[in-house]
């Protein structure tokens, strides 16, 4: 099913057909929470302590702490050092 969602990603013509895909897939909240998410990886990225982000983006710091799990793989390298 990933796939299929993958698909209809990567068919979307510009970011105006993007954004109106994810808003009519997911939830607000969803839409709120996946950028932070992504904000979460940069910042930890940038060597920025765990216990700051979280109070910065008002967000638990398991919320953090699951992200720095992740915030090490390649292709979150490519997503941020190429603007």
């Amino acid at each position: 099913m990933l796939r299929e969602l993958i698909k209809a990603i990567r068919k979307c013509a510009d970011e105006k057909e993007l954004h109106s895909l994810f808003e009519a897939l997911l939830t607000p909240s969803e839409l709120r929470e996946i950028p932070t998410r992504l904000e979460i990886v940069k910042l930890l990225r940038t060597g920025k302590p765990q216990r700051e982000i979280s109070e910065e983006l008002g967000v638990g710091i398991a919320t953090v702490t699951r992200g720095a799990k992740i915030s090490s793989a390649e292709v979150f390298a490519r997503i941020f050092n190429n603007p």
